[in-house]
């Protein structure tokens, strides 16, 4: 498994996973175990993940008050709780543990508030403390991704809704769609998506001319069909991404040159694979995508990820270019931008210059389910609080559903993914997505894989429920007569 590039995530993945199984098997069974014994726990566990703290003036960096309790409830609740799920978890040892807990989380908070009287308010670390915010990661793979709409449904229903959203290729395209309005309304989602009708304004022969996005076979022309979707579904024209209502970070590839791929070989072989329904034609596009990705995951150093809204240079950009760079197959599909008096023209190619990039692909290559990213953006305090549950999707992982074909793919990427999921507090892979290849599906495909979806994730109502709900204030967890 690949180690997080940020050393704080790797000294607060083991609370965040015994969190997890707490939690999870604490709304399966009957433990007998308290709730508020329950909430103590978490509380500590929360205090355990901080690290910095946006206070009254500055961000405030809490390393030194809280380290040593960290390691110290560690090494306690691990002869408790088996990170690994091996052993069951020892409920009736936690219970006696549960008064030192408290005592030790106490004195660090007194502590703590003393030390920073002045630059953090008591009211303002509670409030940090006691509510998790919900970050949803989202990832890519053409069709597969439609069962994101049946979690954007379960949620609703939950009444959460997502402090920032971070997707890359299809999760990036539907992210959009869910990041355009506070209160999610899946019917007019549903209605609002283009249909298989629709193809030909979609999608175009490659036109020969790549400026920004690397070459496809196809043209994504997103931009007309999205202003449809937004003047029918919301009555507004296109926003940028820092006017969407929730915070979305699309995820690209950059390619540096030396990446190894010859642009010239690929608009070759686009050439012979023009034909839209031959077998032949279809086999060219498989191995086509299929070596442009194998070249550009075997050169990792070549790749520079983009998370436009997060990074500086595209701190605030058009939101439907950054998505359709985002979902730009490498040798698929072509996502550009030619208007020369675009606002995003002249950020685009400042971009480009600054990291010496020279074409634009899908942010799956890079970062198919970019939670890594997610807690960047979480630590830089871009949703103002760094409490945050970091819910991920995979929709392209291997398995035997409708896309085996494109198991060599998947497989490339599949140790990435693994990675990325160190940063998660829940990680779920679909069951049974579409097909990769169905970007554009009918109506009653989409209810259906809403359905099958709602179905999927019905156990983990609770527990989401439960993990997201906001903790008793510190005066009620110290009532010792607390039922």
């Amino acid at each position: 498994m690949t180690v997080p590039h940020d050393i704080h995530a790797l000294r607060v993945a083991p609370l965040r996973t015994m969190e997890r199984l707490l939690m999870l098997e604490h709304t399966r069974l009957d433990t007998r175990f308290r709730a508020i014994d329950l909430d103590r726990l978490r509380y500590a566990l929360a205090l355990a993940r901080m690290e910095r703290i946006s206070g009254e003036h500055r961000t405030i960096d809490l390393f030194e008050d809280i380290a040593p309790f960290r390691h110290w409830l560690i090494e306690q609740l691990e002869h408790h709780v088996d990170a690994a799920g091996e052993r069951p978890i020892d409920w009736a040892g936690l219970a006696r543990a549960i008064p030192e807990v408290m005592r030790r989380v106490g004195d660090v908070r007194t502590r703590l508030l003393e030390r920073h009287v002045g630059e953090l308010s008591e009211t303002r670390f509670e409030h940090e403390i006691r509510h998790r915010q919900l970050v949803l990661v989202l990832g890519g793979g053409g069709g597969a991704g439609y069962p994101h709409l049946g979690v954007f449904a379960i949620l609703s229903e939950l009444g959460l809704v997502p402090k920032m959203i971070v997707g890359s290729s299809m999760g990036a395209m539907l992210g959009l769609f869910r990041a355009s309005m506070r209160h999610y309304d899946p019917l007019a989602v549903a209605v609002a998506l283009p249909r298989p009708s629709e193809a030909g304004r979609l999608f175009s022969p490659y036109s020969g001319v790549s400026r920004f996005g690397f070459p496809g076979t196809f043209e994504l022309n997103l931009r007309a069909v999205a202003t449809d979707i937004f003047r029918n579904m919301l009555a507004k024209d296109l926003p940028t991404l820092a006017e969407l209502p929730i915070p979305l970070r699309p995820v690209v590839t950059g390619l540096r040159t030396g990446v190894g791929v010859a642009l010239g070989e690929v608009e070759s072989e686009i050439t012979r694979s023009r034909t839209l329904i031959t077998p032949l034609a279809l086999r060219r596009r498989s191995w086509l995508l299929l070596s442009t990705i194998r070249r550009m995951v075997q050169n990792p150093r070549m790749l520079s990820k983009i998370t436009f809204g997060h990074d500086e240079e595209v701190r605030d950009y058009d939101a439907v270019d950054a998505v359709g760079f985002s979902c730009a197959v490498p040798g698929i599909l072509h996502y550009d931008i030619h208007d020369p008096t675009h606002p995003s023209m002249r950020t685009t190619q400042r971009l480009m210059e600054s990291r010496q990039l020279f074409r634009l692909t899908d942010g799956g290559v890079v970062s198919n389910v970019p939670s890594e990213t997610a807690w960047q953006c979480v630590q830089a305090g871009e949703i103002q609080s760094r409490n945050a549950f970091i819910l991920s999707f995979d929709a392209f992982a291997p398995g035997a559903n409708a896309n085996a074909l494109y198991f060599p793919v998947q497989r490339l990427i599949r140790e990435q993914v693994r990675g990325e999921r160190v940063y998660a507090d829940y990680h779920h892979t679909y069951r049974s997505p579409l097909a990769a290849v169905q970007v554009l599906a009918n109506l009653d495909d989409i209810q259906s894989c809403i359905a099958k979806v709602r179905k999927e994730l019905d156990p983990l109502r609770t527990y989401l429920a439960r993990s997201l709900q906001p903790l008793p204030r510190w005066s009620q967890l110290q009532d010792a007569h607390s039922p």
